[in-house]
């Protein structure tokens, strides 16, 4: 049977909480680092390219000037030390290529010419054109192409970027976990436990333990006193009931119920002192009851009980009793209705 997310205990809500809170966590930090990925990429394979193309125009500038091709490509081989750079190649002013690099020997140069001045993004591809200048004068061009990593390439980085993350999320999780079990979830589970007990047992005496000044402290002072209240009304009541039978027991007086729908009629208990061991009722049923009353009288006790019962009116009939050895006594019963309305189903006195 499957128990909706609202009936679930308390400490499964939490848990299930946290692990969808951590797992939103990820899911954003992993599509924060894609954002920051894509936005940045190319800005960053950008200004590293400007600057690596900066040293080789620099360089390069006398070698093109004094034309000497040898030392322009000893200057584009440097470029080996960057990986990211595939190629580069040194166009004289009027476009001839007059130095070139290209990291796979063997591999034709990707250019055909100078370009238009600035950077294009073709796939992975970077390519930047500068101007070659010198004290004002425009000696040549220069090419270069960057290869910008294919993205699942960066997933390492970014695995371990996600591992780090969660492990952060986990660490997080268990210790608010941790937390909320001790300060929320444990002390609401004791209060609901001395619920139960007070449910089952009815012992008035339990009391559940209090742990902080909290609005769980707060309510469990509020379940400690309202117990406290029912166990002194309890025994008040208690007490005030037996100064009630032994005020009933000095004045000779019993309590006494008819229902009218079984026909039985009880007497809390006190035949024996009302009637007398010898002359109480067989039964409790209502004909047992006029068997004991003087023949003269029982048609005047049944009037009075059936009138009780059907119109609301007070039932008062004075009769005689006769006890096994003969002697007459005399009684008065008193009540009415229970519920004050004609029709009531029980009579009481």
């Amino acid at each position: 049977m499957r128990t909706s997310f609202r009936d679930r205990p308390i400490q499964k809500k939490v848990t299930s909480l946290i692990l969808v809170a951590s797992g939103v966590g990820l899911l954003l930090a992993a599509l924060g680092v894609l954002a920051y990925d894509l936005t940045t990429l190319r800005p960053r394979a950008l200004r590293d390219l400007t600057a690596q193309a900066e040293l080789i125009r620099i360089n390069t500038a006398p070698a093109l000037a004094f034309q000497d091709p040898r030392a322009a490509t000893e200057n584009l081989a440097t470029l080996r030390a960057k990986r990211e750079i595939e190629a580069a190649a040194l166009y004289t002013r009027d476009g001839r290529l007059f130095a070139s690099y290209v990291r796979s020997p063997g591999e034709p140069l990707p250019f055909t010419g100078p370009g238009e001045e600035g950077y294009t993004v073709s796939n992975d591809r970077l390519t930047l054109t500068e101007p070659v200048v010198d004290e004002g004068q425009r000696l040549g061009w220069l090419m270069l192409e960057y290869h910008l990593s294919p993205f699942w390439s960066r997933l390492p980085q970014y695995g371990i970027l996600a591992g780090v993350v969660l492990l952060a999320l986990l660490s997080v999780a268990v210790l608010l976990s941790r937390l909320l079990k001790s300060s929320i979830i444990d002390p609401l589970g004791r209060l609901a436990d001395a619920s139960r007990a007070v449910a089952q047992s009815k012992d008035r005496q339990v009391r559940a333990v209090k742990t902080a000044d909290d609005e769980i402290g707060h309510l469990t002072d509020a379940f400690n006193d309202m117990l406290s209240t029912i166990q002194a009304r309890e025994q008040a009541l208690e007490e005030s009931t037996r100064q009630l039978l032994e005020a009933l027991m000095v004045a000779r007086m019993s309590p006494w119920v008819w229902d009218v729908d079984t026909g039985t009629i009880s007497w809390g208990g006190h035949e024996d002192r009302v009637f007398g061991s010898a002359g109480k009722p067989r039964d409790r049923t209502l004909e047992a009851f006029l068997a004991v009353v003087h023949p003269a009288d029982q048609a005047d006790v049944a009037e009075g009980l059936h009138r009780a019962a059907s119109s609301g009116q007070r039932c008062d009939p004075d009769f005689r009793i006769l006890d096994p050895d003969g002697r007459i006594r005399w009684l008065t019963l008193r009540g009415q209705s229970a519920d004050h309305s004609a029709g009531g189903s029980r009579v009481v006195g």
